[in-house]
């Protein structure tokens, strides 16, 4: 085990409740008993004086507890950049957490390990506490396939738990400090939707700093943070698509691999690096790929000869796999024949591509989130009508009378059962 201590960091705005739950997963936590643990308490200026409060009170038992309370709204960017500089007096790695994460029993010995395994390794540019399980560029359930390692790579970073050391830090904002937010649109590495992410986005900047220097985020099978996703300034309205399991287990030792084991490997797009796929089916040995199952890549992210495809061609094929074990890449390593993905020249797809054409369908729903095809032919038939009712509700309620017509109808029963009005 590593001598140095790890900080831990919250960063908070205007959410008693979730700031309240948060500390008490870290107080209910598991630390080293010959070692004190730094709690910092970093709160961005509101008038409410509620978060103030919960984190006063908060009785901290594991070494010192700091409270930062700026003077002024920094917002969420400029608050994380915050956070990540206090790695620059004097310590050597925090794990940062929003208020409204809940971090897992095992998260600190989880930490601690990973960065004694991976502190040396320049290629890595942070940790990730939440197991991954969402692909919001593919708008598809992501699972990750397994090694015999207890981690993977992917170059996505996590903003939902994750620790960074000095040096990563520090390599970031040296980037971060010589661009500003017309690095996004010269050479276009982002995923389309992360392209229209708003300059305020910290995340934004950390991805296009991955990408640009081949960085990777260590991320854990089984996660040691889970995201609430509370309302708030940036979440309108609660959402579960970001919560996933916790472990509850007391591993003493993980097994973990390097970039240079065989470790699964995915990129911006959570795509299987094109090198685990070769080593696993000798027929794509002689290819040279890109990857894009999920349909979700622009034309400017496919610059090898072929791509493997999750889009209908109906040009000629080279190999096509079918859509039927989990995680979809094992259909290419295993060689399951089909007709869902493809292996065609670059060129082909690229005249074919259109925007929005990887975005789900009944089978895609089906099969990535294990909903039944009948079930979503109802959803998508209720939504259809749904989409009509409202296009003709919006011309109709900027009339009175025409409103007060409405309001006898079967219309506006159905709209009040559907909560429109």
């Amino acid at each position: 085990m590593i001598e140095a201590n790890i900080s831990i960091l919250v960063a908070a705005y205007n959410r008693p409740d979730s700031l309240s739950r948060v500390l008490s997963s870290l107080k209910n936590a598991r630390y080293p008993e010959d070692k004190k643990v730094e709690l910092i308490i970093s709160l961005d200026y509101c008038n409410e004086d509620e978060v103030l409060k919960v984190a006063e009170a908060f009785d901290w038992k594991f070494g010192d507890k700091k409270i930062i309370k700026h003077p002024k709204n920094l917002g969420l960017k400029e608050h994380i950049l915050s956070c990540g500089d206090l790695l620059f007096d004097n310590r050597e790695a925090v794990i940062l957490l929003e208020d409204d994460l809940f971090v897992a029993p095992e998260f600190y010995n989880y930490c601690t390990q990973t960065l004694d395994f991976f502190k040396t390794d320049e290629r890595i540019c942070g940790i990730a506490l939440y197991a991954h399980n969402y692909n919001e560029t593919g708008f598809m359930r992501f699972n990750p396939a397994r090694s015999k390692y207890a981690n993977y790579f992917m170059q996505v970073p996590c903003s939902w738990g994750q620790l960074w050391t000095r040096n990563q830090w520090g390599d970031f904002k040296s980037w971060y400090n010589k661009n500003d937010d017309s690095i996004f649109e010269k050479n276009l590495l982002l995923p389309r939707d992360v392209l229209k992410w708003p300059k305020t986005s910290w995340k934004k900047y950390f991805f296009q700093y991955m990408l640009e220097n081949d960085k990777f985020f260590v991320y854990p099978y089984d996660g040691y943070s889970t995201n609430f996703a509370d309302v708030g300034t940036h979440h309108f309205d609660e959402r579960t698509t970001l919560q996933i399991p916790i472990s509850t287990a007391k591993e003493e030792n993980f097994n973990f691999g390097s970039l240079d084991d065989e470790v699964m490997v995915y990129d911006s797009h959570c795509e299987i690096s094109p090198c685990i796929l070769k080593n696993q089916n000798q027929r794509l040995r002689d290819f040279d790929f890109d990857v894009d199952l999920y349909g979700s890549k622009s034309e400017f992210h496919l610059n090898r000869p072929y791509v493997i495809t999750g889009r209908p061609i109906s040009s000629k094929l080279e190999i096509s796999f079918a859509r039927s074990l989990k995680p979809h890449e094992m259909n290419i390593c295993f060689d399951i024949g089909g007709k869902h993905f493809s292996l065609v020249e670059s060129s082909v797809l690229k005249q074919n591509i259109e925007l929005g054409d990887g975005v789900s369908d009944i089978d895609k729903n089906s099969y990535y989130f294990g909903i039944p095809k009948d079930y979503l032919k109802i959803e998508y038939d209720l939504e259809e009508k749904t989409d009509d009712v409202m296009n003709k509700a919006q011309d109709l309620v900027y009339n009175y009378n025409e409103y007060q017509e409405l309001k006898k109808s079967k219309v506006y029963r159905f709209l009040k059962w559907i909560r429109i009005l």
